[in-house]
């Protein structure tokens, strides 16, 4: 998506965005948490 026609709206695009931004990351934790939660040897680095 161009941008150019936002110029000096910049905080309507983030706004618009947020939403998405804030299911992402709630998705990705989610992810996370299920791998910790069924695999918690999967999340160390060593190998282990």
């Amino acid at each position: 998506m161009s941008t150019s026609k936002f110029v000096r709206k910049e905080g309507d695009v983030i706004r618009h965005n947020l939403g998405w931004t804030l299911f992402m990351l709630a998705y990705l934790v989610v992810i996370a948490v299920a791998f910790y939660l069924l695999r918690p040897a999967s999340m160390t680095l060593g190998h282990g």
